[in-house]
């Protein structure tokens, strides 16, 4: 697992947009947000046992890179993207 950490406030394009027509290559996704609520509880309480009781919150995204070898069809594309 890939963990990217970036400004949640900024709008991305449609994950099918990277990944229609595009031929070989790598495309990043990301997926936010990365931790469901009671994971990012558990992580938190963790965190703040093991390194400081003054970490007040945490946040994440998931990255996938994905590796295509010749262009997705849409229908792939929206799958990939679910």
């Amino acid at each position: 697992m890939i963990v990217c950490l970036t400004d949640p406030s900024q709008k991305a394009a449609a994950p099918q947009s990277k990944l229609v027509g595009k031929g070989s290559g790598v495309a990043q996704l990301f997926r936010y947000p990365g931790l469901t609520t009671s994971k990012a509880a558990t992580l938190l309480r963790k965190a703040q046992d093991k390194a400081s009781p003054k970490i007040e919150g945490l946040d994440g995204e998931l990255c996938y890179n994905v590796s295509t070898t010749e262009p997705l069809t849409e229908k792939e594309a929206d799958t990939l993207a679910w």
